[in-house]
């Protein structure tokens, strides 16, 4: 059950998707990709669900952040 979600995560969990990057997200937003990649497991915590599956070489989106994705995208 999410309890403690800041608009602010899912806006930046919206740009990183959108762009496919967590560094291009950081140079966008102007901020570290330390503060996204720990925006992102917070929003993931406060959730419940894995929204990206990545490592160093992939980004996707899980079928739970791609349902999320929409959500965010019809708010922002």
């Amino acid at each position: 059950m999410a309890t403690n979600i800041n608009l602010n995560d899912i806006y930046i969990f919206h740009f990183v998707s959108e762009l496919k990057s967590i560094t291009a997200a950081s140079k966008k937003l102007n901020t570290s990709k330390q503060t996204i990649s720990r925006k992102l497991a917070q929003l993931e915590e406060s959730l419940g669900v894995t929204l990206i599956a990545r490592n160093t070489r992939n980004f996707q989106l899980t079928n739970a952040g791609q349902d999320y994705f929409q959500s965010c995208a019809r708010i922002i």
